[in-house]
């Protein structure tokens, strides 16, 4: 709630794209790398204020809360490893079959067992992140976005990697 309570018009950045004839806009401004025509203008301050003051339509309203996201991010204490030899074999390449670790979850219904391999023990969360760097200098020669890409190849790589 805190955060939709920041989301006011004054707070808002508007855009309006489309052909002028129907924006009624000007486009005084033209963009760097393509020629794009913009224009850039404040809101009106009578019409934010119309806009703040305004009721929120009746079928506006909050979601109810996603079960399966979670409250708390603390990692929990792994459970007792259960009996590895009763878990069935598992096939591995070559035809060969050998016995992984795996822990028999309870399940609900009579006559069903069901089996989970786990990752092993790797106690932290893993987190995806794009970035994405808009910058001259990683243009305007060929020999420039090429170092460009394998610099950003390099620290992928690097940022992937698990340590020891």
């Amino acid at each position: 709630r805190e955060l939709l309570e920041l989301l006011t018009p004054r707070r808002a950045l508007t855009l309006l794209v489309g052909p002028r004839p129907e924006t009624r806009l000007e486009a005084p401004l033209q963009e760097r790398w393509y020629g794009t025509p913009y224009g850039l203008q404040p809101v009106a301050d009578e019409a934010l204020t119309r806009l703040a003051e305004a009721a929120p339509h009746p079928d506006l309203r909050l979601p109810p809360p996603n079960p399966y996201v979670p409250d708390s991010f603390q990692l929990l204490e792994p459970p007792p490893p259960a009996a590895a030899a009763a878990a069935p074999p598992a096939e591995e390449g070559g035809g060969r079959r050998r016995r992984r670790e795996l822990t028999e979850l309870a399940s609900g219904a009579a006559g069903v067992r069901a089996w989970h391999l786990g990752v092993g023990g790797f106690a932290r969360p893993k987190a995806s992140a794009l970035v994405l760097l808009r910058t001259p200098a990683a243009a305007g020669t060929a020999r420039r976005v090429v170092l460009s890409s394998l610099a950003a190849e390099l620290l992928d790589d690097t940022l992937g990697k698990t340590p020891p």
